[in-house]
């Protein structure tokens, strides 16, 4: 299966949360693909975490190298001017800039680039709610 990931399902794996998604082995995911913001959400809300919970640097330390595997696996696509048009444009539902983006992303892997994205992952009921708007298959959010 190939799946685009969005932020939120990659933070539960990171901070090993109760709920999070099954791994990419059992969800049998072949390929992995994102948008460049799935690598800036992902330390800046670690670093803010850093702040609201205390963190040592160690745990901070030890959540980033936790992070940088997951992206090691995720093939990231730029935030090019295409995707920013993208987001500029009207959605079906309404949905906060970053989502949008990370939408914006997954339509131009699946209407520009000819890439079967066989499934959307995410947590976030605005994403999900967009998404399946344009006919992605939604995984994460129930």
């Amino acid at each position: 299966m190939i799946a685009y990931l969005d932020t939120s399902v990659l933070l539960r794996w990171v901070l090993d949360s109760p709920d999070q998604l099954s791994s990419a082995e059992e969800l049998a995911i072949t390929r992995c693909l994102s948008s460049e913001l799935l690598e800036i959400e992902g330390f800046r809300a670690l670093d803010a975490l850093r702040l609201r919970r205390g963190w040592t640097r160690s745990v901070l330390a030890s959540r980033g190298a936790k992070l940088e595997e997951a992206l090691a696996a995720v093939e990231l696509l730029a935030l090019s001017d295409v995707v920013w048009r993208r987001v500029r444009d009207p959605y079906p539902e309404p949905m906060s800039t970053l989502d949008a983006a990370h939408l914006a992303s997954a339509l131009l892997l699946r209407d520009v680039q000819g890439i079967t994205v066989d499934a959307l992952l995410t947590h976030d009921p605005g994403l999900a709610t967009g998404a399946r708007a344009f006919g992605f298959r939604v995984i994460g959010d129930s």
